[in-house]
């Protein structure tokens, strides 16, 4: 908010002095402050939520405006945690090692 009035007020003060065209860039640059400042009010609530039960899998989500929310059974679910990179890493490399061992059974069966 501040930030805009002190945009404002350079660009009328520059607007008097005879440099016209200053003032419509103060006002495009408050525009652009607003939708940020809006769009990030906005989202600012956004999550996602996993929930895992004896027998169901609840997963919540908001973005903005709307939510989701799904259940599925645990018994038909996988859920994998490779949020965190040093998961990433190694689940990457597992994936890997079991892609070099077809890759060897494959070759020797030629």
């Amino acid at each position: 908010m501040l930030l805009g009035i002190i945009s404002i007020v350079i660009g009328v003060i520059f607007y008097s002095i005879g440099a016209t065209l200053i003032l419509p860039f103060s006002f495009v640059e408050v525009f652009a402050l607003a939708t940020a400042y809006f769009y990030n009010a906005l989202h600012a609530n956004d999550y996602e939520r996993l929930k895992v039960d004896s027998r169901i899998v609840y997963f919540e989500s908001k973005y903005g405006r709307s939510f989701r929310e799904e259940n599925y059974l645990r018994s038909l679910t996988r859920v994998t945690g490779t949020s965190h990179p040093v998961k990433l890493f190694f689940y990457l490399l597992k994936l890997l090692i079991h892609f070099l061992a077809l890759f060897r059974i494959f070759s020797t069966c030629r």
